[in-house]
C-alpha cells in the first residue's frame, strides 16, 4: 500500500496477550503546541499521546524541568515538531461507528490527511523516535481510518485495510462510507463502487475528495 503519509507507519504485530505497550521506549518531549478546548493555545515540549485511549498528556517547560500532566478531556489537539523539521498532528475527538450512532468517548487519533475532510489512523499506541519518526503500531494485521469533515465535532468510521490480507467486506464498507460522505463528488463515489479505486487507494481517495471540495467552495 502506497501512503503519502508525513507519518511513517511501523505495523509491529502483536499476537496472544502481549501488549504493544511493551514495545515503547522512554517517554520523548519536543516542541510543540496544545490547544485546548477553551480556545487557549500553551507552547511546551510534548510527549506524544502512546495510545488512544491516554488520559493525560505530559508536557515539560524545559528538558530540565519536572513534567506536568495536562488531563486530555480539556484538549482538542497537539502538535509537535521533531528534531527532522516533520510535524505531526493528534486530535482528542469523539466518535462512532456512523452518523446515526451515539458518539463515543474522545479518543486520540492521529491525522494522516487534513483538510474539507480530515483522515484520522486509529492505532493501538504511537512512537516517535530519538531521530524524530513517527510509528503507529498495531495489534494484528488490519488497520482502520476514520474521517470528519470541516466544521463537524465527531469522527466517523470510514475504511479498514489490511497489511496483508484485508478483511472480505472492506470493499463494501468503503461503498457505503462513499455514499454517505462523499456524495458530492459523484464520479468519485462512481469510481469506488466500480472498484476502480479500492480500500487500498483511501488516502488517495481522501486526496481527491479534498481537492474537489476545495475547487467547489
Amino acid at each position: 500500500m502506497n501512503l503519502k503519509l508525513r507519518l511513517s507507519i511501523l505495523f509491529l504485530f502483536v499476537t496472544g496477550v502481549l501488549s504493544a505497550q511493551q514495545f515503547l521506549p522512554r517517554e520523548g518531549y519536543f516542541p510543540g503546541r496544545l490547544y485546548y478546548k477553551n480556545g487557549q493555545v500553551k507552547e511546551a515540549l510534548v510527549a506524544a499521546p502512546k495510545t488512544w485511549n491516554q488520559s493525560k498528556i505530559f508536557i515539560k517547560a524545559n528538558l530540565k524541568a519536572k513534567s506536568e500532566k495536562i488531563q486530555s478531556i480539556y484538549l482538542d489537539s497537539i502538535s509537535i515538531t521533531t528534531n527532522n523539521g516533520n510535524t505531526y498532528n493528534f486530535e482528542h475527538l469523539d466518535w462512532a461507528f456512523k452518523k446515526e450512532a451515539k458518539p463515543r468517548k474522545a479518543r486520540w487519533f492521529f491525522a494522516t490527511t487534513k483538510g474539507y475532510l480530515t483522515l484520522y489512523l486509529l492505532a493501538s499506541a504511537f512512537i516517535i523516535t530519538k531521530e524524530g519518526n513517527a510509528y503507529a503500531v498495531i495489534d494484528g494485521t488490519i488497520y482502520y481510518y476514520l474521517i470528519r469533515k470541516k466544521n463537524e465535532k465527531v469522527a466517523y468510521y470510514f475504511g479498514v485495510t489490511g497489511t496483508s490480507h484485508a478483511p472480505v467486506n472492506s470493499n463494501y464498507i468503503l461503498k457505503r462510507s462513499a455514499s454517505m460522505y462523499l456524495s458530492e463528488d459523484k464520479d468519485l463515489v462512481d469510481k469506488i463502487n466500480k472498484k476502480v479505486l479500492t480500500h487500498k487507494n483511501i488516502e488517495e481517495i481522501i486526496n481527491i475528495y479534498n481537492d474537489f471540495m476545495s475547487k467547489r467552495n
